[in-house]
């Protein structure tokens, strides 16, 4: 009958319903066993009765005691009223079971609810499931009644055992196929005996919510309404049957005492209608769901908590094992698998232990990165890139201790600004990994090439934001961002930097990258080549170098203006020493490639002055918008201007004009500009702010100045 049963449970676990093996299979069986334990007191119940019948009785003995003292009011009870007590104590089981469910209807009635009510089972219907269990699975039902009533750690130890040994007859080229493996399910079938675990007491959180609509009348015994946890119901009678099918009677025993002793949470559910009733009936199954998941988030398995827990095993093992052994992953995972009952889903296996153990020993050295996975799960929930232990595991294999916490970081902003809980999967982030350390590795080389960015003062503290993404993200991206603050940075080549940074942050240059990666190892961090590609060169490395070049000049024309005197200006000075150069160049040949060479300095240094006053000028007064990019990208250029956060209480307007005919800028084939059409109004700092006028970016040379209340 086992065997057969078995193969019934393979079978109804693929498609069946509960409902439907209830009423085919599993009742006839029951039938007896339900018929009776309907009629059973509870335990908890049958002992208070107990109770009050002793105390009676002594109460009772206490005035016969008195009564024959007195033997006036002595009296011999005759055998009418003898037969009367009898029947009185006959009924007293049903009359106790009436008053209890009474006294909890009339608790209900004050405060709403009765929690913790010992009760018979039996007495809530074992397939009345609720509307949202109607049609549950039997295999969901049989799982169930395996995790709360079975070691299936011990199954699934015996299912992965199982499947090592056939790949092993079959050879590699099955193992390499995947072989396919049994459910825990068919498992437990096929071997007839089930290795049962059955508590001696209902585990909290497996309490029954009953609902009551009127607290008058008390439900009929084996009709109380449920409101959930309808799955549990029906997994206490399905293990019942496969221990009455096994003829375990250990099992059925335990089973049956759990079920006249089961907990029960009374529930009253108001409603002046039918249907607001059942409205609110369901509001109250779904929150208790909800429930489930909102403490899975903060009490739950998550990754950092399993790691912790793998690690604390091993130390708890390493100690017994003693003489400074260490604990191998598969010591930790019998330890793990005879104290911590995991159920039928999360039991941890070997590999798994392995992998928590590697990953702990390379995060807990870094308090940030650990920090970091926490946050993840409570900015995102679980199931986020950083709670994957699998995922973690090629983070930690591709990083070092120096570099962990950057990619971390890096992750974490990717998630964040793409507001995508889990953007990569383990065969993409085992490329996206090299591609954030890359980046790492080029925005240190530009360091060490262009030292001269980090002498003016303020800019050493701009080196803590490219050590660390997240902080760089805060600043310029976040909703916290601050958007003055790369154009308020000392100098033009730290600016150009740093936007640089900022785009490459943001995956405008992926490509690049993925073509330096692909490079030979002698040129994936080659900066030189790197800034010579195309875009990076028209976008980044042209304006850059002539700004940079402009640092490594001018501190020579600065000193030279202090030896003269503070009152030389440093573009007169410049052209003094021209002027002395030309003036030189007739003294002799000798000297002519020596002053040609400092004339070429000096020169280049009044040039680059000059340019760098136009370029003040022109930010301070011009304002160009051009026909690319997104709206909010146009808003935030003009917003970043020198003119626009100059405005003042006294000079709170801007001018905008049309230069469309002032033929300033030649152009080029594929580079049409689209122009505006002139419209003479002012608005002020604020309201440029929120304007949303801006519908498609259309301007482009359109010039802006700042000008006094007086001269409108």
């Amino acid at each position: 009958m086992a065997a057969a049963s078995a193969n019934d449970d393979v079978a109804f676990s693929v498609a069946a319903s509960f409902a439907d093996v209830w009423v085919r299979q599993i009742y006839p069986v029951l039938q007896p066993a339900y018929e009776e334990l309907l009629s059973t007191t509870p335990l908890r119940m049958k002992a208070k009765q107990g109770k009050a019948l002793e105390k009676k009785e002594k109460k009772e003995k206490k005035e016969k005691d008195k009564q024959e003292k007195n033997e006036k009011d002595k009296q011999e009870m005759n055998d009418e009223e003898e037969e009367f007590w009898k029947q009185s104590l006959a009924e007293t089981e049903k009359e106790a079971t009436q008053r209890k469910i009474a006294s909890v209807l009339e608790e209900v009635k004050v405060q709403s609810e009765r929690r913790n009510a010992y009760m018979n089972l039996a007495w809530t219907e074992p397939n009345d499931n609720t509307s949202l269990q109607v049609n549950i699975p039997y295999e969901k039902v049989a799982n169930c009644a395996m995790d709360m009533f079975c070691d299936t750690s011990k199954a699934a130890s015996a299912t992965d055992a199982e499947a090592t040994t056939l790949a092993s007859v079959e050879g590699d080229g099955t193992e390499n196929l995947g072989l396919p493996k049994q459910s825990l399910l068919q498992c437990m079938g096929s071997k007839g005996g089930r290795p049962w675990n059955i508590p001696t007491l209902v585990e909290r959180g497996y309490e029954i919510p009953i609902c009551i609509i009127d607290t008058s009348a008390i439900p009929v015994l084996g009709k109380f309404k449920r409101l959930g946890m309808d799955v549990v119901v029906n997994a206490v009678w399905l293990a019942l049957y496969w221990a009455i099918e096994e003829k375990n009677d250990k099992a059925v025993s335990a089973l049956k005492h759990l079920i006249i002793d089961w907990p029960f949470d009374f529930v009253l559910i108001r409603g002046s209608t039918p249907e607001e009733q059942q409205e609110n009936i369901f509001k109250w199954t779904v929150n208790m769901s909800a429930k489930v998941e909102r403490l899975r988030d903060f009490i739950g398995l998550e990754n950092v908590n399993l790691m912790r827990i793998v690690m604390v095993a091993a130390d708890v093992v390493k100690a017994k094992l003693g003489g400074g052994r260490k604990a191998d992953a598969e010591i930790v995972h019998t330890w793990l698998v005879a104290n911590v009952r995991w159920g039928t889903f999360h039991c941890p296996d070997v590999s798994t232990v392995e992998r928590h153990m590697v990953n702990w020993g390379a995060i807990q050295k870094n308090g940030r990165a650990v920090e970091l996975i926490e946050s993840a799960v409570q900015r995102w929930g679980r199931n986020n890139l950083l709670d994957y232990p699998t995922k973690l595991a090629v983070i930690v294999a591709k990083t070092d201790a120096t570099s962990l916490c950057y990619v971390v970081e890096a992750l974490y902003t990717h998630m964040w600004r793409k507001d995508v809980s889990d953007p990569y999967g383990v065969t993409e982030l085992r490329r996206i990994v090299p591609e954030i350390l890359w980046v790492r590795s080029y925005v240190w080389a530009c360091i060490r090439q262009y030292p001269e960015l980090w002498t003016r003062q303020g800019a050493s503290l701009v080196k803590r934001f490219l050590e660390s993404p997240l902080g760089f993200f805060v600043k310029t991206e976040s909703p916290q961002r601050d958007p003055t603050w790369l154009q308020s940075l000392p100098t033009d080549s730290l600016r150009y930097f740093m936007k640089h940074v900022l785009d490459i942050s943001q995956g405008y240059y992926l490509p690049e990258i993925r073509t330096a990666l692909s490079a030979i190892s002698a040129d994936k961090g080659n900066v030189e080549k790197f800034n010579k590609l195309p875009r990076v060169y028209h976008r980044f490395s042209n304006m850059f170098q002539i700004a940079y070049d402009s640092l490594l000049v001018l501190p020579s024309v600065a000193s030279a203006c202090v030896a003269v005197g503070g009152g030389v200006h440093i573009e007169e000075l410049a052209a003094s020493i021209a002027a002395e150069s030309a003036g030189s160049q007739r003294e002799g040949s000798q000297a002519e490639k020596k002053s040609q060479d400092s004339k070429e300095m000096d020169l280049a240094a009044f040039v680059m002055q000059c340019e760098k006053h136009c370029l003040g000028e022109l930010e301070a007064r011009l304002v160009s918008i051009v026909a690319e990019g997104s709206h909010d990208a146009n808003i935030a250029s003009v917003m970043n201007t020198r003119l626009y956060q100059n405005l003042t209480a006294s000079v709170s307007f801007m001018a905008y004009y049309d230069v469309k005919n002032a033929r300033l800028c030649n152009i080029f084939e594929g580079e049409g500009y689209m122009m505006s059409t002139v419209f003479p109004t002012s608005c002020s700092k604020h309201d440029l702010a929120l304007h949303r006028s801006f519908e498609r970016p259309v301007l482009n040379d359109v010039s802006c100045e700042s000008v006094s209340n007086d001269r409108f």
